[in-house]
């Protein structure tokens, strides 16, 4: 749905000091593996491979366990990198 809950994000991003000629790019290539994979899912589950589907669930709540366990390595490595 558009405006929620990302789209609410973007605009709380525009109100940071970020340049918008940074922040559009970092939001566009931040947001575009979630556009992907919910269609990706959605034509999973509209073609009955549900079995499918939930192997790809399963794969996305998994990096994101792991990606928000390791958030503040993550957040280290990136601010050495591009600060």
């Amino acid at each position: 749905m558009p405006g929620l809950p990302d789209g609410a994000l973007c605009f709380v991003g525009g109100l940071t000091p970020i340049p918008l000629w940074k922040l559009v790019p970092i939001a566009t290539i931040g947001r575009a593996p979630a556009f992907f994979l919910v269609n990706v899912f959605g034509h999973l589950v509209a073609n009955g491979d549900v079995y499918e589907a939930m192997v790809l669930l399963a794969l996305i709540v998994g990096f994101s366990i792991i990606g928000y366990l390791n958030r503040d390595q993550i957040t280290r490595f990136l601010d050495r990198r591009f600060s």
